[in-house]
């Protein structure tokens, strides 16, 4: 979706993410600029993050 038709869709887009954790991918003529998501796939995705690096730490005895 282009930057123009995302901001004019903006609110049913950021209903939509209440709804779905499927980002919304932004473009320009260049391709993909940004995405919009739903914070609780931030969420998760940071946690995922923090777990792997928690293993990782263990693994190199660093923790």
């Amino acid at each position: 979706m282009t930057i123009g038709e995302a901001a004019a869709r903006l609110d049913e887009l950021v209903r939509r993410l209440a709804d779905s954790n499927e980002p919304v991918v932004i473009t320009d003529g260049s391709g993909a600029t940004a995405l919009l998501v739903a914070p609780r796939l931030v969420k998760g995705l940071e946690d995922a993050l923090a777990l792997a690096d928690h293993r990782r730490q263990q693994a190199e005895g660093t923790l």
